[in-house]
C-alpha cells in the first residue's frame, strides 16, 4: 500500500476518500453543537469536528497525557460534510468549504 492510499478511508457511499475524525454523537445526532479541532498543516483535512462534550474531555485528558478514543471515529470527508450541514456549520470555521 503507497503511502497516497493510507491518507483514504473505503466509504460505503463515497468509496475511497479522504478521512477526519468525528465523535459519536455527531454520527448520532445527539450533540448540541460541534467544535473544529485544528489538524497540522500538510493534513489531508484543516479540521477534525467533535461535540463539546468530546472536546472538553479529549482536553483534560491531553493535559494529563493520555486520551481516551473511545467515542471517536474516521469518517469520510463528504459524509462529514453532510454532518456539518445538519448544525448549520461549513468545513471550515471561517466560513469556507
Amino acid at each position: 500500500m503507497s503511502a497516497e492510499e493510507t491518507k483514504l478511508i473505503r466509504c460505503a457511499d463515497h468509496s475511497l476518500a479522504p478521512w477526519a475524525i468525528t465523535c459519536v454523537h455527531i454520527l448520532e445526532g445527539t450533540a448540541d453543537d460541534v467544535v473544529a479541532v485544528p489538524q497540522p498543516e500538510g493534513s489531508e483535512v484543516e479540521f477534525d469536528w467533535i461535540c463539546p462534550k468530546c472536546h472538553e474531555k479529549l482536553f483534560r485528558q491531553d493535559q494529563a497525557g493520555s486520551a481516551d478514543l473511545d467515542d471517536l471515529r474516521a469518517v469520510c470527508i463528504h459524509c462529514l460534510r453532510l454532518l456539518l450541514k445538519r448544525y448549520g456549520r461549513p468545513e471550515s470555521p471561517g466560513g469556507t468549504g
